[in-house]
This record gives C-alpha cells, sequence and structure tokens, in this order.
C-alpha cells in the first residue's frame, strides 16, 4: 500500500467494469487516461461479473477500504435489475443462494433409506438433517430503491474515510439509445429487458436529486461500434469512452470544489 502512487481510485461495478472476461476495462483506460496526462494516480479494478450495487456495497467494506482510497467510482445499473439482485432478498446473490442451498441440504444417500438407518444406528450415528438457515430480514422496498439506497451508503462510506464518490448510472443499447436498433433482438427480451427498462425509467432521474450520481447512459449515442452483441457489454473502444467520460466528469467535479482563495488586506 505505501508504494502505490497516490491518489488511489477504488473501481466498483459488474462484468462491464471487470477486466477478466473481456481481457480489457475502463479502469485499465481510465489509468491509462491519467498515465498520458502525466499525473500520478493508482487506479485498482474492483468490478467483479455478476455484481450489482448490492455486492459492491459489501465489497467496499470488505475489501475496498484497506487500500485507503482518495476516489471511489461505481459504474453500474444493469445487474440491479432483478437476477443479481432479486427481491425480497436483494443483498443475498443467486451464486450465495446455490452455495447455500448445496451446503445445507440433507444428503441423498444412494443406498435404501432402511439400509442407511441401520448401518447409522448400528454406529451410533445420528438421522442427517439439513441444517436451518435464514437469508435475513425480508425487503419491502423496490429495485430502484435499493439501488438508490446503496449508492448513498457507498457514498457516506467514503466520505467518512475522506474519499470522494462518483457514482455512475451505467449505458446500455436498450434504454434511452439509437444503438438497440444495431441489435438482433435478445433471447429471452421479455425476462431481460423489460426489468432493465422499468428500472431505468426510475434511476434516470436520481442524478438530479443526488449530486454524487452522474447519468451515463447517453455517451456513446456519437460514436459507433461500441457495444458486444448483448447491447451491455463494450468494445476496448467503448471502454475507452467511459473512461474519457469518467476522467472528465472528475475533472470538472474537482474545479467546482476547489476551495476559492482568500486575500488577506490590510486593515
Amino acid at each position: 500500500l505505501q508504494d502505490m502512487a497516490r491518489p488511489v481510485i477504488l473501481a466498483l461495478g459488474g462484468s462491464t467494469t471487470d477486466g477478466v472476461n473481456y481481457g480489457h476495462s475502463w479502469p485499465e483506460e481510465l489509468q491509462k487516461l491519467i498515465n498520458e496526462g502525466g499525473q500520478a494516480a493508482t487506479v485498482i479494478n474492483g468490478g467483479a461479473g455478476g455484481y450489482s450495487t448490492n455486492q459492491e456495497l459489501i465489497k467496499l467494506l470488505r475489501d475496498g477500504l484497506s487500500f485507503r482510497p482518495d476516489v471511489v467510482i461505481s459504474y453500474s445499473g444493469v445487474n440491479d435489475r432483478g437476477k443479481y439482485s432479486e427481491m425480497p432478498y436483494p443483498m443475498v446473490h443467486p451464486y450465495q443462494r446455490k452455495i447455500i442451498e448445496s451446503l445445507t441440504a440433507t444428503q441423498q444417500s444412494p443406498l435404501l433409506p432402511n439400509t442407511v438407518a441401520l448401518l447409522q444406528g448400528m454406529g451410533g450415528g445420528k438421522a442427517a438433517r439439513a441444517i436451518q438457515y435464514t437469508y435475513g430480514v425480508e425487503s419491502d422496498g423496490s429495485q430502484a430503491g435499493q439501488f438508490r439506497r446503496n449508492m448513498e451508503l457507498m457514498n457516506a462510506i467514503s466520505l467518512s474515510q475522506g474519499a470522494r464518490f462518483y457514482g455512475f448510472v451505467q449505458a446500455n443499447a436498450y434504454y434511452n439509445s439509437r444503438h438497440h436498433l444495431d441489435l438482433k433482438k435478445p433471447k429471452n427480451a421479455e425476462k431481460y429487458v423489460k426489468p432493465l427498462l422499468a428500472l431505468y425509467e426510475e434511476i434516470s432521474e436520481l442524478p438530479d436529486a443526488l449530486p454524487f450520481l452522474h447519468d451515463a447512459t447517453r455517451i456513446f449515442e456519437q460514436h459507433e461500434g461500441v457495444y458486444k452483441d448483448d447491447g451491455i457489454h463494450v468494445t476496448q473502444g467503448g471502454d475507452r469512452i467511459i473512461a474519457e467520460y469518467i476522467y472528465r466528469t472528475i475533472q470538472k467535479r474537482t474545479e467546482e470544489t476547489k476551495p476559492e482563495k482568500s486575500s488577506i488586506q490590510d486593515g
């Protein structure tokens, strides 16, 4: 940690931030932009495929703060549509559900039940029972409400640790974009696109209410060849556009919040 150039910039998000699946990412492009400008900084990519803002919030608390970031960025939205943040337990990721259900279920034996009971009795063993578990208190909120809450909490946590937070409602080809015309109709469109549009109709208004949240939904409208076939993930050129938008936003906010120089007058 002591060897990292300051400021330290922590990037959070899902697979559109994670650089593993496609071999490139906007955090990598952001680091290049900073270097090209002759500035010193360290960009840490904390994105992970399948993460919604629910997991980002947990990751910030569990891992992100250990880097003592100066800037925290969340580029999110698509994964909050419900697939990875299902109500009424939005904080429980479906990957977690599978693991919990697998580990706590009664183990089925290929032997006949009577044979199993006999062997357990001879060995003094007890019959196997499923382990009880809970996912916590059910939420009565909405996906959009959960998105807002998570963004507000990440902002508050970042500020409490001396970091500045920037949230971005991520772009996709289906919401308020001409790029959806270039795509083949996605499989399971009803399950995929409708919840996405319903969520975005609500969260697209949040940047007007939350000064730390920014609308990135139209950053690709003047560009071609940015989306992959799914209309969500982008090319390396698309990552560069995301990085440039985030870079400009941070620069603008930094200039706006610089303290005014005070002059000392003789009195």
